[in-house]
Formats: structure tokens, C-alpha cells, sequence
């Protein structure tokens, strides 16, 4: 049962953090959107449905993301987790997150020095 708490904190955390470094600049473009929309297709496919995909990551968009929410979550979610996983799940987010600034292909200031500030606070 725990297990599953953890998966679904890490579901709402990379979701939460796909939103976040979308959302930093200011504009949340089409491809931005997009990349976001590709994740929660991907945990339909894995085996949810719509409903239960939305009722687990809420209505994310309309949340008001913080950069201390990002990396306090991430932290409570790497304290669940075996170092080895912890790990993982850094590097995934790290990936992930370098995908989320691309993704609308502008070299912006703003999702960069995001970046920076989480990899300060969690490496």
C-alpha cells in the first residue's frame, strides 16, 4: 500500500514540475502544453483511465506553482524512497525538466535560472 502512495506522489510531483518549468517564463505555449498533455496520455496508457489520471494529478493547470513547492515536494518525495530510487528518480526529474525547457524552443532567462535554483537546492 505504500508503495502506491509513493507512485502517486511521484505522478503528482513530475506532473507538478512539468507545470512549473512550463509556466516560469511567463508564457505557457502550445508545445509546452503539448509535452505536458504527453505525460498524462503516457499514464493513460500505462493503465489508467482519463478519470483516474485526473483525479490523482487534480486540475493542475489551475494551480499556482511555486519554486519552493517544486523542491519541497521533491524532497518529500526522495525521503520515501531507497537512496538507489531517490536517485533515479533525480535524474529522471532532471531529464525531464531539461525536456519541459526545450520544449517550446526559446533559450529563455527565466526557465534557466529555474533550473539552476532547483539543481542548487537538490544536488
Amino acid at each position: 500500500m505504500e508503495d502506491i502512495r509513493t507512485l502517486e506522489k511521484v505522478i503528482r510531483l513530475v506532473a507538478k514540475t512539468g507545470l512549473f518549468f512550463a509556466k516560469v517564463d511567463g508564457e505557457y505555449s502550445d508545445r509546452e502544453r503539448a509535452f505536458l498533455q504527453a505525460y498524462i496520455d503516457q499514464l493513460v496508457n500505462a493503465g489508467g483511465t482519463p478519470e483516474e489520471v485526473q483525479a490523482l494529478i487534480g486540475n493542475i493547470e489551475e494551480q499556482n506553482i511555486t519554486l519552493d513547492n517544486v523542491v519541497a515536494d521533491t524532497r518529500e518525495v526522495l525521503q520515501c524512497l531507497p537512496d538507489n530510487d531517490a536517485r533515479i528518480v533525480k535524474i529522471t526529474l532532471y531529464s525531464y525538466i531539461s525536456d519541459i525547457v526545450a520544449a517550446d524552443g526559446d533559450d529563455c532567462p527565466a526557465e534557466k535560472a529555474a533550473f539552476e535554483a532547483w539543481c542548487e537546492a537538490l544536488y
